[in-house]
């Protein structure tokens, strides 16, 4: 028997909320719902003889709905047409509150209330399968009889109409206020789906068990880096010392966070959430819940790109650039989001986003400037303050603006600067850079960075004040090493060279809180329909070297995946046409995971050759790929092979690929075209860094 206490707890409850519908019945006319007398009728073909039990034969997934039953008019496709009429109802409560989706066709997709026989109230969908709440006011109506009405007389596109959960309440749907319960729904969809998925997927020989990847569906851009002291009093700009931050080489006091593009709910672009990951070595993953997805019910259809940084009370904030319900229906806005609990498991977005937008874009005459492609956002700090980057183009005209005859795009990259210690409020400071190139037409996920020389970076700016600057602008993408006037904000270039030979793309940099930056970006070029889309590089450590280039080697925590038990070592080993050298810890059928290192003087004459491909060396070191001096005379190379995944590096230079591996496990050969001599080659299996 409940407590007198439950009991008053299930008063109050009753008390708010009254059930006219929650459809969780078999049939139109077996669950009435609560103040109802008879059942709901239904007329032509479009619901069926009963409520849905989720997307139906030919839908899109359709989400948002409650229980296992709701109101879909998609029954035989947008063709079929039809009403759906509830018994009559006592209206006892000042709002009708309820879940739409499907098309936005006013009059022929929706839910109207009628009241003595007239339609008083009526709302429709907003071409989305997914059903969000509304409320109508129905304080004048109280004491009243009405019924509701649900219309599909649309046959084309968008020609149907979802609805579940009519209930009698006391409050009205608030966009900000109930959007973190929405938020909340929709992130367990999300979590759900990509367990689904990875529980189906099949063992897959390309699929990489040493980079970082979900557990299955879409992955692109890395996002927010972040390092989490394990003492929440260590300053988190500790970058010149192991205090504070990671210790090189090994375990970290505290947790490395990765953040990334990712569908949730299929293995091809969509529906953009933020994926999240944690590690304390840089190399060995723990999978987390979604971090962020879109808030609906504030206008939001994408979580596109962004970053993070801990503000200067040592608490995080992620960014990113909002997408509003359909592409193109509003313009792009960065938004910030704040963890609700101290494992930084869980994000809420405030009141006050979103906290950048392009009203922003006033020049000194009051004039307004248009950026296109304008987003991506990246945090960084700047003479002891917050500042942000944003990519785009805009019309490098005489003026500024657009109002030449000709207008010129020019890619560029625009920076702002906090306000507040919050982060909420901007200044628009102009352009940062404007790239040189004037055929390259846009410019995403810039990110910008103090930098030093081998071994750590500086708190403003690394040896000489040096910053740096990567653009995705195309592939390969673009490093850029110069100066930064703080005064002006502006960047001046010395220094120019390419991030990877290969298919990397929009990489992110963590460079605060670490003694050396940190850089990841996102592999594509794999096969579609696996349950699995890319995955991100190994971590790599960024300098400067004599001559000012920006270097990349793999981090030394990757070390830690090597196998002692699995490992193989050779020395003055000759190649020549007829005399490959193949790795023996490779045989594993359909590839195999394995880090090799050789030296030689002939280095650059090598190729590798993975079941059909073959990558040359001298894509990596040749003049082809400007960047690190003397690259070209490299007497090293260290190499990762992750199934379909090959990694090299050579003199400070990085070439990725995407291969198909051998069927018949022939691994992994080294070839030459003329004699090479290879004084040392050493091999290791790799363990894997992540459980599927």
């Amino acid at each position: 028997m409940p407590s007198g206490l439950a009991l008053v707890f299930a008063a109050i409850a009753c008390a708010q909320e009254v059930v006219v519908a929650d459809f969780e019945g078999d049939a139109w006319n077996s669950s009435p719902g609560a103040g109802a007398s008879g059942g709901w009728v239904a007329t032509g073909s479009a619901f069926g003889s009963g409520p849905a039990r989720g997307t139906l034969p030919g839908q899109m997934r359709v989400a948002g709905f409650v229980g296992r039953g709701l109101v879909d008019s998609f029954v035989g496709g947008d063709v079929a047409t039809g009403t759906l009429t509830s018994p009559p109802f006592e209206i006892v409560r000042p709002f009708l509150r309820f879940r739409i989706g499907g098309g936005n066709h006013p009059g022929e997709t929706e839910l109207t209330l009628e009241v003595d026989g007239n339609v008083v109230r009526r709302a429709t969908g907003r071409d989305s399968e997914r059903l969000l709440p509304e409320s109508f006011d129905v304080r004048e109506f109280i004491g009243k009889s009405a019924r509701i009405v649900i219309v599909d007389r649309a046959t084309g596109g968008w020609g149907h109409v979802n609805v579940d959960q009519i209930v009698l309440v006391d409050a009205p749907v608030d966009p900000v206020r109930d959007s973190a319960d929405e938020e909340a729904r929709e992130l367990a969809e999300a979590d759900a789906s990509v367990a689904a998925a990875a529980a189906a997927l099949a063992d897959d020989p390309r699929r990489p068990t040493c980079h970082l990847l979900p557990a299955a569906n879409w992955l692109n851009d890395p996002n927010g880096l972040l390092f989490q002291p394990d003492s929440p009093n260590v300053p988190v700009d500790a970058t010149n010392s192991n205090e504070g931050g990671a210790n090189e080489g090994g375990a970290s006091n505290g947790w490395y966070h990765a953040f990334f593009q990712h569908n949730p709910y299929g293995d091809g672009w969509g529906e953009m959430h933020w994926g999240h990951a944690r590690s304390r070595d840089l190399v060995h993953w723990q999978r987390l819940p979604i971090a962020l997805g879109p808030s609906f019910l504030r206008g939001e259809e994408h979580c596109f790109s962004g970053s993070a940084l801990n503000k200067d009370d040592g608490t995080p904030v992620l960014i990113y650039t909002s997408i509003g319900r359909s592409i193109g229906a509003r313009l792009p806005e960065q938004w910030i989001a704040v963890p609700t609990d101290h494992e930084w498991l869980h994000w809420r977005k405030p009141a006050e986003d979103p906290v950048i937008t392009e009203a922003l874009h006033v020049d000194e005459k009051g004039r307004a400037v248009k950026v296109r492609e304008w987003r991506d956002p990246y945090l960084f700090r700047a003479g002891g303050r917050v500042h942000c980057v944003c990519g785009g183009n805009f019309d490098e005209s005489s003026d500024g603006n657009a109002r030449a005859s000709a207008p010129v795009a020019r890619a560029a990259v625009q920076v702002y600067r906090a306000e507040d210690a919050a982060l909420t409020k901007w200044r628009w400071l102009g352009p940062l850079f404007v790239h040189p190139d004037a055929g390259v037409g846009d410019i995403e996920c810039p990110i910008f960075f103090p930098i030093g020389g081998t071994g750590g970076t500086g708190g403003t700016g690394g040896a000489g004040g040096k910053w740096a600057l990567i653009t995705s602008q195309g592939r390969p993408v673009d490093w850029f090493v110069g100066t930064l006037d703080e005064a002006t904000m502006r960047f001046h270039t010395e220094r120019r060279g390419k991030v990877d030979a290969g298919c990397v793309y929009a990489p992110s940099v963590l460079h605060e809180g670490v003694p050396q930056p940190i850089l990841f970006g996102w592999i594509d070029g794999f096969p579609e329909t696996r349950g699995w889309r890319h995955c991100l590089t190994l971590p790599r450590r960024l300098a400067l070297d004599a001559a000012g280039n920006l270097t990349q080697e793999p981090a030394r925590e990757l070390a830690a995946l090597r196998d002692p038990a699995r490992h193989e070592q050779h020395g003055d080993v000759v190649l020549d046409q007829g005399a490959p050298f193949h790795f023996t810890i490779d045989g594993e059928v359909g590839g195999a995971a394995f880090d090799f290192e050789l030296e030689g003087d002939g280095v650059a004459g090598i190729r590798l050759a993975i079941g059909a491909t073959e990558i040359a060396v001298s894509d990596l070191v040749g003049s082809s790929n400007p960047g690190a001096g003397g690259a070209a005379g490299t007497t090293a190379l260290h190499g990762f092979v992750d199934h379909s995944v090959v990694e090299l590096y050579a003199g400070g230079r990085c070439l990725t690929r995407v291969v198909a591996p051998a069927a018949d496990g022939a691994g992994v050969e080294l070839r030459a075209a003329a004699r090479v001599v290879l004084h040392r080659i050493e091999a290791w299996a790799l363990t894997p860094a992540v459980a599927r």
